[in-house]
């Protein structure tokens, strides 16, 4: 039987659509080390500079992969998750699903796209049989995808896009929390949670983040697999040069032995807000950022000037 994901919108359009997680005051002492700036990284304001055009994008994406294959995080992941792929072979994921990478006119966007087709190399899937669904992709971005590098691009959110037919990875990082839950549930609610290999938000760092009364209501298996004991968890390195590209992220799954509690999902409505916006209005909201923050640079050397004249 094939079960798919309901479709779920997505909520922040000035991060690609999606959002990423941030600890609240609520997070241990020891949680906040995870975000942390390592030696030689450097800021994501630096680093998400925008492309427009297929040319522009095809060069960038070149560039990022460079960058990443050249770095001692993609050494250090390679390693962790070939031992893995080694010790699970049973478990090896035989599809891939590519999840809210975000618009590709963004450095992050194009280094997590070629991150999740080095997955696709490591897995043996031909780029032709990877899929990847974001609302916030482009014609540009979708031309790029499909003809530049071979990879089906789901029109629709995320619905039609999710079976749970094979052993599937899906690499989704920081997407909302309820583009996690609506995963799980539906793995759960198939008797197939031991299929998904998720790579994305570590789901245990949820209880630092949100109060348990509020992941009962909303998130009932991220809490479920968060605080139980059936959850295998392999940590993505954090020494990427970038910051704000592969933190917080896990591989994570289930093993097929293991004693998945029973949910009742019924009553539990995955609360989301509705996004709806055109490319006209994405761009709109780029060019406000933009502006916003040449503003307020111009406001910090006039306030430095001001400062040596007075």
């Amino acid at each position: 039987m094939t079960t798919t994901i309901p479709e779920v919108p997505t909520t922040d359009p000035d991060l690609g659509g999606f959002t990423y997680v941030k600890k609240k005051s609520r997070s241990r002492p020891t949680a906040g080390k995870k975000n942390k700036k390592v030696s030689g990284q450097t800021s994501s304001s630096h680093y998400e500079q925008t492309t427009t055009t297929v040319s522009q994008i095809k060069e960038k994406y070149e560039s990022r992969k460079a960058i990443l294959l050249d770095s001692q995080f993609f050494r250090d992941f390679s390693a962790l998750f070939k031992d893995f792929l080694a010790a699970s072979e049973d478990a090896r994921p035989r599809k891939l699903k590519l999840l809210g990478i975000g618009t590709l006119s963004h450095n992050p966007s194009l280094t997590q796209l070629a991150f999740g087709l080095e997955l696709a190399t490591m897995l043996d899937i031909p780029h032709g049989e990877v899929q990847t669904s974001d609302p916030m992709y482009t014609a540009t971005d979708t031309g790029f995808l499909r003809d530049h590098l071979g990879v089906s691009v789901v029109s629709v959110a995320l619905g039609n896009a999710h079976t749970v037919t094979d052993r599937t990875m899906v690499f989704a990082p920081h997407v909302p929390k309820s583009v996690y839950e609506a995963t799980l549930r539906t793995y759960w609610t198939a008797n197939q949670l031991h299929h998904l290999t998720l790579l994305g938000n570590d789901l245990r760092h949820y209880p630092e983040i949100y109060s348990d009364g509020r992941l009962r209501r909303e998130s009932p298996a991220i809490l479920a697999l968060a605080q139980g004991n059936i959850l295998n968890v392999l940590q993505v390195p954090g020494n990427f040069e970038y910051n704000n590209v592969f933190n917080d992220l896990a591989v994570q799954w289930v093993q097929a032995t293991a004693e998945v509690p029973n949910l009742d999902f019924e009553g539990h409505v995955i609360e989301t807000e509705k996004f709806e916006m055109n490319q006209d209005d994405v761009g709109r909201v780029l060019d406000e950022k933009t502006n916003e923050k040449e503003t307020s640079e111009e406001r910090l050397l006039e306030n430095g000037q001001e400062s040596k004249n007075a």
